[in-house]
């Protein structure tokens, strides 16, 4: 008894359409390529076909429900096309037994956002959606490491709301703290999403430079996302455990007409810090 391959075509008779449509018209033809005796290939041709398309059905209905959780705006934009997209992925992208959802659904944005590309039956803005939304489940679900480094940090990295020192040493060292990503769209995530969840039409715009800080926090499942201006952006950007704030400053008075940017610096790392995103250290 092959068990093995019988239960391999019952496995892809499960999530591909194609071959189930095959098998129902010859099911000899859809199994020519697995290794079974006689007896087995008869059992798996008498198996009900309205059955195993309803069965099939609703494993894809299932998925796509844990699928949605995760991409949620998207979805709304326009529920039946992107619906068939994931058919191809569920199709392409077998489930693998005993498989948690993490890994494929970060798949499933990536598959989307290359997918959906140039579709012109769907907004202009939907692969930067569908990477909003893979990036903010990538903060709240990445496995989150064993232990925190102590650190000497302007943030307590246990607390979601941190303790902000009252004043900061022109040679402290910012660093941004473990699971923070700055990421770059072209159009206004945040007016996108509000208007996506009070059920109205986003509104039209152009393109532009649009940050989203994703803050990945201690607990699982537990994240936070807000939009930030290119002057905090960059303010982030430099703040690589590397400069202290005389370097930091000095680095911006170079890429602007200002001089004398240490109080703001100062300032801007001292509300990085009440938002929990940089620690910093001293020489």
């Amino acid at each position: 008894m092959s068990i093995g391959e019988m239960q391999a075509a019952l496995s892809r008779l499960y999530v591909d359409g194609a071959f189930l449509d095959v098998f129902c018209m010859d099911s000899h033809q859809a199994l020519r390529h697995y290794f079974l005796t006689e007896k087995e290939a008869k059992a798996l041709a008498q198996i009900d076909h309205e059955a195993i398309r309803k069965f099939a059905q609703s494993l894809r209905v299932k998925t796509w429900k844990r699928f949605e959780y995760a991409y949620r705006l998207l979805y709304s934009v326009n529920r039946p096309r992107i619906f068939k997209y994931y058919l191809r992925f569920y199709e392409i992208r077998k489930m693998r037994p005993n498989e948690s959802f993490y890994g494929a659904t970060v798949e499933l944005g990536e598959f989307l956002e290359d997918s959906i590309l140039g579709d012109a039956e769907l907004p202009s803005y939907v692969c930067d959606l569908a990477r909003y939304e893979r990036l903010f489940y990538l903060a709240r679900y990445q496995p989150r490491p064993a232990s925190i480094p102590e650190v000497s940090a302007i943030a307590n990295p246990e607390r979601d709301k941190p303790e902000i020192a009252e004043a900061l040493s022109p040679e402290s060292f910012p660093v941004l703290r473990d699971g923070v990503e700055v990421a770059l769209f072209d159009w206004d995530m945040s007016a996108i999403e509000k208007a996506l969840d009070e059920g109205t039409v986003p509104p039209a715009g152009e393109k532009g430079r649009h940050y989203v800080v994703f803050h990945r926090l201690e607990k699982l499942g537990r994240a936070k996302k807000f939009h930030v201006s290119a002057l905090m952006q960059e303010l982030l950007s430099l703040c690589d455990g590397n400069r202290n704030l005389l370097a930091i400053a000095a680095e911006l008075e170079t890429k602007s007409e200002k001089t004398d940017l240490l109080q703001s610096v100062q300032n801007g790392v001292r509300q990085l810090g009440r938002l929990g995103l940089v620690e910093v250290r001293t020489a």
